[in-house]
């Protein structure tokens, strides 16, 4: 049994993700992570866009690891801020370039998960609204001039007691 706390196993720890002691090493391992999380998530929003759920649906696990060592390793960042001075300005300015590049690539990320959401809530919505209108139509009987059933079928009757 773990002694890890609840968020803690869904998030990862600087224990599951070390970064090196050189801060210019950190920053490269930072950068090589941001680039396979950018990669995930390009191929997930090129999934969408082609609206192929099976290959999503598989990028899954993939993303969630990527987002545990990037989070696990901004934290270690943040922490160790002041050792990240005497890094590379280069490096950093590197760092800097790809967190806005990421950022833009997780905003349409978002913006297509939640268009793909919105769509399954239309489609939902739908299908609940021709079953009410078949549950309907099927409940309704069409009578003939002569009083009979046109479709031939039996009727059943209720007395409501309450009344």
């Amino acid at each position: 049994m773990s002694n890890q706390t609840p968020k803690q196993t869904l998030t990862g720890s600087a224990a599951d993700f070390p970064l090196p002691s050189n801060p210019d090493r950190a920053i490269e391992q930072m950068m090589d992570v941001i680039g396979r999380l950018r990669g995930v998530l390009l191929d997930e929003i090129d999934a969408l866009e082609k609206t192929d759920m099976e290959r999503f649906s598989g990028l899954q696990d993939r993303k969630v690891k990527m987002a545990r060592q990037y989070q696990a390793g901004v934290i270690q960042i943040i922490g160790r801020k002041d050792e990240m001075k005497s890094a590379s300005a280069a490096l950093k300015r590197r760092l800097e370039e790809m967190r806005v590049e990421f950022g833009a690539v997780s905003q349409k990320n978002i913006a297509l998960i939640d268009r793909v959401r919105r769509g399954m809530q239309s489609l939902g919505e739908r299908i609940m609204e021709i079953a009410r209108e078949t549950a309907l139509r099927e409940q309704q009987f069409a009578y003939g001039a002569r009083g009979h059933m046109s479709n031939g079928g039996k009727a059943t009757m209720g007395i409501n007691e309450s009344v």
